[in-house]
C-alpha cells in the first residue's frame, strides 16, 4: 500500500536517520517517511565501521568540516548518555615517527586548540610508550576527546524516536533514479559513494523503464524535466505505466505565463546568471490546464497543484497557492474497481 507523507528521505544509514531526526524535532506536524532497500537499517557503512566519534581535530579552524565535526562529537555523546547508550572515551595518539614529521604534528596541534579541543596534550618519546607500549615515535599529540561507539545501537534508537514522532520507515524500499545523460549519472554516482545514499542510477529514458518494469513503483517524481524534452505527453504516459495502482506521480515544471518568461528566462539566466543562457524556451513551458489533460490522457487522476515559489535572495523554495511561474502537482494512479473523479476540494490550477 502506498504510503502518503509531506516528505522522503532515502537511507536508512546514521545520516539519514539523523536527519530525520532533527526535521522531525524542528517540525512535529511533518508526515516523513524514511526508505531504505535493505531489510534492516544501517546494514551499510553505519554498520560496518570503527565506530569513531571523530574529534575534529585534523580540519582547518573555522571551516564548516571543523564546526560540525567538534559540534557533533558534542552531540553525540550527549545522545548517547541521554538514551543510555555505552560509549567510550577512549582519546587516541597521533604520532610522528621521525623527525620531519615533527612540523606537520605541530600544525595538527595548533588546528585541534583553534577548534577548541579540551584536553590536547604533546608528548614525548617516553610519553607516548605510556600511552602505547609498542609504539615508536619522536612525538606525539595525546586526543581525549576521540571516542568510540557501537553506531548501529544509535541508529536503533534514532529509528525509535523517529516512530514515536509519527514518521513512518519502510525497509526494503529500492530508489530509482534514471538519466539520459551519461556525465550526470557519473556525478550522481560519486555522489551515491561520498553519502552512502542507496540509489540504483541507470542510464535510461522512462519510456524503455517502463517497458521493462511496468507497475513496480509506489511513487515517481518527476522535477523540473518535463519543459526540457520533445514529447511531455509520452513521458507521463510512462511515469503512470511505471506506477502500481494507488501510486502516485509528483510533477514541477513552469508555466507559461509573462511572470514565467521574466523570471525564469531574463531574471534567471540574463540578469541574476543562476542559469547558462539558452538553458529554458518559452514555448516549452506547460500550462496546468495542458498537464492536467495529459494526466487524464495517461489515466491518472490529478490531485493538487501548488505553486512553487523560488527565495533566491536566501537560498530556499516554499509552497504557496501562487502557480504562473513554477508549480507542483500530484497525479494518482487509480485502483481498479474505486471510482475516478476530482478530488474534492482540489483545483486543477489556472490554466
Amino acid at each position: 500500500m502506498t504510503q502518503s507523507g509531506d516528505l522522503a528521505i532515502i537511507g536508512g544509514g546514521i545520516v539519514g536517520l539523523a536527519t530525520a531526526l532533527a526535521l522531525t524535532e524542528a517540525h512535529p506536524r511533518l508526515r516523513l517517511i524514511l526508505l531504505e532497500k535493505e531489510p534492516q537499517l544501517a546494514g551499510h557503512q553505519t554498520g560496518h565501521n570503527s565506530g569513531v566519534i571523530h574529534s575534529g581535530i585534523y580540519y582547518k579552524p573555522g571551516s564548516l568540516k571543523a564546526r560540525t565535526c567538534v559540534d557533533g562529537a558534542r552531540r553525540m555523546k550527549q545522545f548517547c548518555d541521554t538514551h543510555g547508550i555505552k560509549w567510550e572515551g577512549c582519546g587516541k595518539v597521533i604520532v610522528a615517527t621521525d623527525e620531519a614529521e615533527l612540523p606537520r604534528l605541530q600544525t595538527i596541534y595548533e588546528r585541534g586548540q583553534a577548534n577548541g579541543l579540551s584536553g590536547l596534550k604533546m608528548l614525548s618519546a617516553a610519553e607516548v610508550r605510556e600511552y602505547e607500549p609498542n609504539c615508536r615515535a619522536v612525538r606525539a599529540i595525546h586526543v581525549p576527546e576521540t571516542g568510540i561507539v557501537d553506531y548501529v545501537q544509535v541508529a536503533a534508537k534514532m529509528a525509535e524516536l523517529i516512530q514515536q514522532r509519527g514518521a513512518q520507515i519502510l525497509t526494503g524500499a529500492r530508489v530509482t533514479a534514471i538519466d539520459l545523460a551519461p556525465d550526470l549519472l557519473k556525478i550522481a554516482r560519486l555522489h551515491k559513494l561520498e553519502s552512502g545514499v542507496e540509489v540504483d542510477y541507470r542510464l535510461s529514458s522512462v519510456e524503455a523503464l517502463a517497458a521493462q518494469q511496468p507497475g513496480s513503483y509506489d511513487a515517481i517524481t518527476c522535477m523540473e524535466m518535463l519543459e526540457h524534452v520533445p514529447d511531455p505527453a509520452s513521458v507521463l504516459a510512462a511515469c503512470a505505466t511505471l506506477l502500481k495502482p494507488g501510486g502516485r506521480l509528483f510533477v514541477s515544471t513552469l508555466n507559461r505565463t509573462p511572470a514565467a518568461f521574466a523570471l525564469a528566462i531574463v531574471g534567471a539566466e540574463y540578469i541574476a546568471r543562476l542559469l547558462p543562457t539558452g538553458t529554458h524556451q518559452y514555448r516549452d513551458f506547460i500550462k496546468p490546464s495542458e498537464l492536467a489533460a495529459w494526466l487524464r490522457a495517461s489515466g491518472l487522476q490529478l490531485e493538487d497543484v501548488s505553486g512553487l515559489i523560488y527565495e533566491p535572495w536566501r537560498n530556499a523554495a516554499r509552497i504557496g497557492s501562487r502557480t504562473d511561474v513554477n508549480y507542483l502537482a500530484c497525479a494518482s494512479k487509480p485502483v481498479p474497481g474505486e471510482v475516478e473523479g476530482p478530488v474534492p476540494g482540489r483545483a486543477e490550477g489556472p490554466a
